[in-house]
């Protein structure tokens, strides 16, 4: 007994490979859904990061200034020779 070979695809075998495409497309979907949750979440910590270190930036710059008033004060006062040994301790 020979089997006949039938031309393409049986109708199980259309199921089968339409299943198989939609599950695919939907995964896709969902895959891309969760990569732009994720990329919003990390947008979102970026953000939070950008401002905490504008804080930080902003204070820094604010110390820098008070140094530098309290080093002026202290030349006003005559105490220069000391504030330059004292920085040269520190190095």
């Amino acid at each position: 007994m020979k089997r006949k070979k039938t031309p393409g695809l049986t109708k199980e075998e259309i199921e089968m490979t339409q299943r198989i495409e939609e599950f695919r497309k939907r995964h896709e979907r969902m895959s891309a859904r969760g990569q732009l949750k994720r990329a919003k979440e990390l947008f979102e910590r970026l953000a939070s990061y950008n401002e905490k270190f504008e804080r930080l930036y902003t204070r820094m710059q604010k110390l820098g200034q008070e140094v530098s008033e309290i080093e002026r004060k202290i030349r006003v006062i005559g105490l220069g020779e000391i504030l330059e040994k004292l920085k040269g301790k520190q190095t």
